[in-house]
């Protein structure tokens, strides 16, 4: 069996960009798959309940690569642009370190 299936030998970097990809995701579901619609910050913190900074830090490493749109500081707000609709819809799913199984 392949190690990483297997759980061992996860290259670093893979959770955290998991875990942004399960943001990104989220947003393009409640936005349902629309640039014009606003998602609440905080719907993604009920959902994944992250520690604040892992969330923020998500959020401005996907508002730099430019998949999505996010206004406030408290309670921020998102918009997916059509960037992260191709990833979503494309591209992603080519990344090993998304398909690889999260592990405990």
């Amino acid at each position: 069996m392949n190690n990483l299936l297997a759980g061992e030998g996860e290259r670093p970097g893979w959770r955290e960009e998991r875990f942004r990809y399960r943001v990104l995701r989220l947003v393009y579901e409640h936005a349902a798959a629309s640039p014009a619609l606003i998602v609440a910050g905080r719907k993604l913190q009920e959902e994944l309940q992250p520690n604040e900074e892992e969330l923020s830090r998500a959020i401005d490493f996907l508002e730099e690569e430019g998949y999505l749109i996010s206004a406030g500081e408290q309670a921020r707000r998102l918009c997916i642009t059509g960037g992260g609709i191709e990833y979503i819809e494309k591209g992603a799913g080519r990344r090993r370190s998304i398909r690889a199984p999260d592990l405990p």
